[in-house]
């Protein structure tokens, strides 16, 4: 009997990949894990206005016009008396801040200074004035005109960025304390200016103390602020320079 013939032999082609199934795929905890993105800054909050950002300068007993009359209405609305509400810091007035300094703890002076303004809780400007000063306002506890008062101010807050304290010595004088000066001094004018004559009768003339670095500070910088040196004092400065 014959042998019987070979099998003809499959083509071989290429091997097909089997099929995937699901269950293949990686796991989702073996996936790479997508970068780490820096949260978002949240915003900061808004600082709270401060209740007590009262502002204004400096007043006292003979003070009249406006901004008197501002102080008063507020002390009447916070039930101190001051008898009438007329724009006059008169003697009533002074006993009504009194016992309103008192109640909040505050030294009772009976000056408005700028922690009472802010217990007050109230803003005034310069609108108010000193009979006999001629359109002064105060200015630690000296009086200067008011037309210098904001570049004065903002003459002192230059000066403390760069660490200087600026201190008045001598502001406005009146006719009579002028006298009194040019008298004391013997009448000379190579010492202090004739009564009618000084720049500080007008409230346009300061003089400053010397304390440190005062004086070389304002010779460098006060003709920026309308302040202008007397060559012959160190401390006197005026508008004019005279």
């Amino acid at each position: 009997q014959p042998a019987p013939a070979p099998a003809t032999p499959r083509p071989v082609g290429p091997r097909r990949p089997a099929p995937r199934h699901d269950d293949d795929r990686k796991p989702e905890t073996e996936r790479r894990p997508a970068p780490d993105r820096a949260p978002k800054p949240k915003p900061k909050p808004k600082p709270k206005p401060n209740p007590l950002d009262g502002k204004g300068p400096t007043m006292l007993v003979g003070a009249k016009g406006a901004a008197v009359k501002k102080l008063q209405r507020r002390l009447e609305a916070l039930g101190f008396d001051v008898g009438a509400v007329d724009g006059a810091f008169g003697p009533k007035t002074k006993e009504a801040l009194m016992r309103f300094q008192r109640s909040r703890g505050l030294h009772a002076d009976g000056v408005v200074g700028p922690k009472t303004w802010k217990h007050l809780d109230i803003k005034v400007g310069d609108n108010f004035y000193y009979p006999g000063r001629k359109g002064c306002v105060m200015r630690q506890g000296k009086f200067i005109h008011a037309s210098i008062a904001r570049k004065f101010d903002a003459m002192v807050a230059a000066a403390k960025r760069d660490g200087i304290s600026l201190r008045i010595n001598e502001g406005h004088r009146t006719y009579a304390e002028q006298t009194v000066l040019w008298n004391r001094f013997g009448r000379n004018p190579a010492r202090v200016a004739a009564p009618g004559t000084s720049m500080h009768e007008s409230g346009l003339a300061i003089d400053f103390y010397n304390s440190p670095g005062a004086w070389a500070w304002l010779k460098r910088n006060a003709s920026k602020f309308g302040l202008h040196n007397y060559p012959p004092e160190p401390w006197h400065y005026s508008t004019t320079g005279n």
